[in-house]
C-alpha cells in the first residue's frame, strides 16, 4: 500500500501522525497497482461501518489498494481501516475479526460450492496485536482466497490491515505463492512502541454505541450495520485477469458419438428385418 497511508488515517482521526514512512504491505516484485479498482473498493469501504460501528462519517476511514500479477489469474487486495474506538476496544476488535470470518459466508450467498479450508485467530501479547487468517475455495467458480488480518491500537485508535490473495485454480503457481508470501509483510501502521495491549471479546460480541460515543451524532440512535440487515453496500466486483480459454468441445463430441451409434443401431435392425423378409 502507498507510503504514509497509516499516517494520513491517524491524522484524520485525530491521532498523532508519525514522521517515518510505513507500508501496509510489500507487494511482490513486478505486480502493478490497479488505480481504478483501488479507488472503487476504497469508495465502497468508506460507505459502510467498520469495527462494528455504524456507517457514520469519521468514525472509521478506509483505504484499499488492488495489485494485479504479471500473469493473469491472481489479485492481491490490501485494505487499511482506522477508527477512533474509545472504550470499545475489545468488542471492536472482535467485530473486525468476525467480519473477516464472514467473508466465506458472504461468498456463499452469491453461489454454491464454497468450502472453508482454514480459519485461525489469536492474540499476540508480545507484538501487541491480533491476527486472523482465513482460506476458502469456490469449487464451482474454480477460485480460492487466502486472507490475513492484523489489528493493532494505540491509546486512541484501532487499525486493521487486511490482505487477500484471490486466484483462479489455473493461475501461475509461483504467482500464487508470491502473493501468499506477501501477506506475511502486513503492517497495521502503528509502531510497536506506541501500541497498547489488545484482547478479543467473545465471538459475536459487538460494541455498544450511544450518543456519547466519540464521533457519533448526538441523538442519532445509530446502530452497527450487520451482514444480515441489508444495510451494507456491496463491494464492486473484483476483476481477475484471465487468459483466453479454449471452448470445451467434449460435450459436442459425445453428442456426435451418440448420434452415430443410434444410426448404426438403426441400420443393423433395418438390414436384419430385410433378410428375415427375404427368407
Amino acid at each position: 500500500m502507498r507510503a504514509l497511508v497509516a499516517c494520513v488515517v491517524l491524522g484524520a482521526l485525530g491521532g498523532v501522525a508519525r514522521a517515518e514512512q510505513t507500508q501496509t504491505i510489500k507487494a511482490p516484485a513486478g505486480w502493478k497497482l490497479d488505480e481504478r479498482q483501488s479507488a472503487a473498493v476504497s469508495a465502497k469501504l468508506n460507505e459502510v461501518g467498520h469495527f462494528g460501528q455504524p456507517a457514520v462519517p469519521r468514525l472509521a476511514i478506509a483505504n484499499a489498494d488492488v495489485y494485479v500479477a504479471p500473469k493473469p489469474g491472481i489479485v492481491l487486495t490490501v485494505t487499511l481501516i482506522g477508527g477512533t474506538i474509545g472504550d470499545q476496544r475489545e468488542a471492536s476488535a472482535r467485530a473486525a475479526v468476525d467480519e473477516l470470518h464472514a467473508a466465506s459466508q458472504r461468498a456463499a450467498l452469491a453461489g454454491t460450492g464454497i468450502v472453508e479450508e482454514g480459519w485461525q485467530e489469536k492474540v499476540d501479547p508480545a507484538a501487541k496485536q491480533i491476527e486472523a487468517t482465513l482460506a476458502w475455495r469456490d469449487t464451482s467458480a474454480k477460485t480460492s482466497s487466502s486472507s490475513r488480518l492484523l489489528i493493532a491500537g494505540d491509546a486512541t485508535n484501532l487499525m486493521a490491515a487486511t490482505g487477500e490473495c484471490f486466484a483462479s485454480d489455473d493461475a501461475d503457481p509461483k504467482g500464487v505463492a508470491d502473493c501468499k508470501a506477501a501477506l506475511a509483510t502486513l503492517d497495521p501502521g502503528i509502531a510497536p512502541a506506541q501500541r497498547v495491549a489488545l484482547a478479543l471479546a467473545p465471538t459475536g460480541a459487538r460494541p455498544t454505541w450511544t450518543a456519547s460515543t466519540p464521533g457519533t451524532a448526538m441523538g442519532s440512535g445509530a446502530v452497527p450495520a450487520r451482514m444480515d440487515d441489508g444495510s451494507r453496500a456491496p463491494l464492486p466486483p473484483m476483476t481477475v485477469p484471465q487468459e483466453g480459454r479454449a471452448t470445451d468441445r467434449r460435450p459436442v463430441y459425445v453428442g456426435i458419438g451418440l448420434v452415430l451409434l443410434a444410426a448404426v443401431f438403426w441400420w443393423n435392425r433395418h438390414r436384419r428385418a430385410r433378410r428375415e423378409e427375404e427368407s
